[in-house]
């Protein structure tokens, strides 16, 4: 299921389905990418957040009426910093995240193509469906994962934003709810991961759409990364398998150090390998907040 989601996803990235993914942004294109659809999720969002160490299920939120809400009392708890098993470390993700980038940049027609880096060496992930992340990173090595899985958060006004924001940082260090002055001032975040060099956290009370659990962010996995090379390579004409896959395993394992031979061997796609190898040298550099 994983594979075939992957493949939609970077077949819809080439114009050939009805959703693009697409990693990156430009300072002109700072903001999250709106959307209606959404037809390609890894799994349903319940509205609960990550379990807790003892196995025991967050709370909900939405409300006795079926009705969605930033918590399910309608005010900031302090709640419990529960584990997120299903993110790599934001090293691990470095690589399939230049790749990515990468590859985007050197099979597209159009200059001003996004590059991976939102700004200050902060890194950008974005979906036509109307999913996004941007990974805040700080200088020791700590980073905050915001984003949002559900693109219907759009809409949500400012005072529930707010609201909403406040559930997801309550009882944390500051630097948590901090990283929000390092992302586009509309964004509307249905989730908040903080890695503190070791793990990741979220709020066990946290938001009830949107969740990080319902996101398809291909590059958390190597393998998914190289499936979307391989279909932006060829455009969707060949699968992940022989020689393209091995060209595929090659740029993610090169990640920032990426040659544009290695990614001219991902397909006949490929038509800017010197710029795709110029947005991956942006994740060379380290956390700067």
């Amino acid at each position: 299921m994983a594979a075939e989601i992957t493949r939609r996803v970077a077949l819809s990235a080439l114009g050939l389905g009805s959703g693009a993914a697409l990693v990156g942004c430009s300072d002109e294109a700072a903001e999250p990418t709106q959307g209606s659809s959404t037809t390609f999720r890894t799994g349903e969002d319940t509205g609960s957040g990550e379990g807790s160490g003892d196995g025991s299920s967050s709370a909900s939120g939405s409300g006795s009426d079926g009705s969605s809400s930033p918590q399910s009392d309608g005010s900031p708890s302090s709640g419990t910093a529960v584990t997120v098993d299903s993110l790599p470390s934001p090293e691990e993700m470095r690589d399939p995240w230049a790749a990515y980038a990468a590859a985007w940049v050197a099979t597209q027609s159009t200059t001003g193509v996004p590059s991976g880096v939102y700004q200050d060496a902060d890194w950008y992930y974005a979906s036509q469906l109307g999913e996004f992340a941007f990974l805040v990173r700080y200088k020791d090595g700590r980073a905050v994962l915001i984003g949002s899985s559900d693109p219907s958060l759009n809409d949500r006004s400012a005072d529930d934003e707010q609201q909403a924001r406040a559930v997801l940082t309550a009882g944390r260090p500051a630097w948590w709810a901090g990283a929000f002055e390092h992302v586009p001032v509309n964004t509307k975040a249905g989730f908040l991961c903080a890695w503190d060099g070791s793990s990741w956290k979220q709020n066990q009370r946290s938001t009830a759409r949107g969740g990080v659990e319902s996101m398809e962010l291909v590059v958390t996995s190597p393998r998914e990364t190289g499936e979307a090379l391989v279909m932006l390579g060829t455009g969707g004409e060949e699968e992940y398998t022989g020689s393209r896959r091995s060209a595929a395993d090659a740029v993610v394992d090169a990640g920032p150090s990426v040659t544009a031979a290695e990614l001219t061997d991902l397909g006949p796609q490929v038509r800017h390998a010197d710029d795709g190898v110029r947005a991956a040298k942006a994740f060379t550099d380290s956390g700067t907040h």
